[in-house]
């Protein structure tokens, strides 16, 4: 188990800030009030989120961290990825919706790394969750838990994958986490799109599918 009392924490959020304003008080309440210190903060959103009423929450947010660091941009072009869609389940904005949110997350990763080297150390923990979580219990102590390993709820596992709304890891196993966009245009869609022993029968559907929480599992696997 990790022995630091006072360790690096860092929490990085990313893609759309839908209804952050109620969100952000249980990520203050739940989590980042049950850590043993003040974290770091990065987050990375799209254009369409900086509105004046989230940069006014994430203002509220920014007193309850250290160094605080918030990027806003456009939208990628993710054209050439779309037509990897083959025996998907039903996501309302499709493989797009994804393909943005992974990409939010690669680009809060560079932020990331960018910062420790900057600084020259590596966080002990690093908690990345999606930023419309809204959470009904306080984070367990962390000084409790083994660095070594990854941390995830257990709940929203839709279709027999990973819940991929929430992770707790050491800064190695969440540069590789936060690398999924790269996994899944790069390896696995063409590998395993089509392979019954990566997807799951829907009766729903009728076929076998696959989704995000699905693509998790394989890639931590």
């Amino acid at each position: 188990k990790y022995k630091t009392k006072n360790p690096k924490i860092l929490i990085c959020t990313s893609s759309l800030l839908r209804n952050f304003e109620f969100a952000s008080i249980s990520l203050i309440t739940r989590i980042i009030k049950s850590l043993p210190n003040k974290p770091d903060f990065i987050g990375h959103f799209p254009s369409a989120s900086k509105t004046y009423k989230n940069i006014i929450t994430l203002k509220s947010l920014e007193s309850y961290c250290n160094e605080f660091t918030v990027k806003f941009e456009s939208d990628p072009d993710v054209s050439e990825f779309l037509k990897f869609d083959i025996n998907m389940a039903f996501q309302i904005n499709g493989v797009k919706g994804n393909l943005l949110q992974w990409s939010s997350m690669k680009s809060c990763l560079n932020i990331m790394q960018e910062k420790s080297l900057n600084q020259n150390y590596d966080y002990d923990w690093v908690i990345w969750c999606r930023p419309d979580l809204y959470y009904f219990n306080s984070l367990d102590n962390i000084n409790l838990l083994d660095n070594n390993n990854y941390y995830s709820a257990s709940h929203d596992n839709h279709l027999n994958g990973l819940n991929d709304r929430f992770f707790i890891s050491n800064f190695s196993n969440a540069c590789k986490r936060m690398s999924i966009y790269d996994y899944f245009t790069q390896e696995w869609y063409q590998d395993f799109h089509n392979d019954q022993n990566h997807l799951t029968w829907s009766s729903y559907y009728n076929k076998y599918v696959w989704n995000p929480e699905i693509v998790l599992k394989d890639y931590l696997n």
